[in-house]
């Protein structure tokens, strides 16, 4: 199958539990309208069936080829002729397959997958999340797929990424219009996800060196007090930064990170009162380092 519905189904099985710590925030954030049990979309995007469905899968025509499916274990678990371009496997027990046309290679093969349906919609208050960079690693016409999986997998929180110096090109001239993120935006929050923003790069009219904050810390609260304002009820959380502390994402001192929260923070609830302010994570434990922040 291709590569990006791999990665979303990959991204669904190992969905893992995630936290966020809050800073500078006043009480509880907006808990949205009511979710509904997610139901797969038209098509089965990342050939993701529940419990009791007609599995159905779209192959390659190849003149009445038979196909067989094969469990997590290897074992052979059912087998069906191409037909019109599809492969007509019937329900399936639940678990993760492979399919391979009789006479392909070894690594020729399409994955699927056969889920419980959730017995009750996620809570708002869960802490199982995933890390989907989803406005980086997905064209927009694949959007809603992916939020439609992160959904059927129980998801509550998504961590998306985003570019300043996408956004904000020039100072003070913030991209109008519909962007990649968000049309990313949109998507999670259509499905009822929460969605957690991160930014850790700087524009080169804010800073030569992109990897260090901005020369002048009022650029971080304009900019954050815009985006907080033009998400308001789709984007729940932001990051101002990542990993500040290490080489990659610019080696900040302690005293550099708290002044860069302070400032994104600050824009962030000018823009959006409810929005949760997450600390700028930690990659490492430096004693004098924290000590500084």
């Amino acid at each position: 199958m291709p590569a990006a519905p791999r990665r979303v189904l990959m991204a669904c099985w190992l969905a893992r539990l995630g936290a966020v710590a809050v800073l500078c925030s006043s009480g509880v954030a907006a808990q949205g309208a009511s979710r509904t049990l997610p139901k797969p979309l038209p098509g089965h995007p990342g050939n993701i069936f529940l419990a009791g469905e007609k599995v159905v899968v779209p192959v390659d025509a190849a003149g009445g080829s038979v196909w067989r499916a094969f469990d997590y274990e290897d074992r052979k678990i059912a087998e069906a002729r191409e037909a019109g371009g599809k492969l007509d496997l019937g329900p399936l027990p639940v678990g993760w397959y492979r399919l391979r046309r009789d006479g392909a290679a070894g690594k020729e093969w399409i994955s699927l997958g056969v889920i419980e349906p959730l017995r009750a919609p996620t809570p708002r208050t869960s802490p199982v999340a995933s890390d989907t960079a989803m406005a980086w690693f997905y064209p927009t016409q694949q959007m809603s797929a992916v939020s439609s999986l992160c959904a059927l997998a129980g998801l509550n929180w998504t961590r998306d990424r985003l570019s300043w110096g996408e956004m904000e090109p020039r100072a003070g001239a913030v991209k109008t219009g519909v962007t990649r993120y968000d049309a990313s935006a949109a998507a999670l929050s259509g499905a009822g996800l929460r969605v957690l923003q991160v930014n850790h790069s700087t524009p080169q009219w804010a800073n030569a060196d992109p990897k260090r904050f901005p020369a002048d810390l009022r650029d971080a609260y304009r900019f954050y007090r815009a985006m907080a304002a033009r998400w308001r009820g789709k984007v729940q959380a932001f990051e101002p930064w990542n990993e500040a502390d290490i080489d990659a994402f610019g080696g900040h001192t302690g005293s550099e990170i708290a002044s860069m929260q302070k400032a994104s923070c600050l824009g962030l609830k000018a823009g959006n009162p409810e929005v949760i302010v997450c600390q700028n994570v930690f990659a490492t434990h430096r004693q004098a380092q924290l000590e500084d922040f």
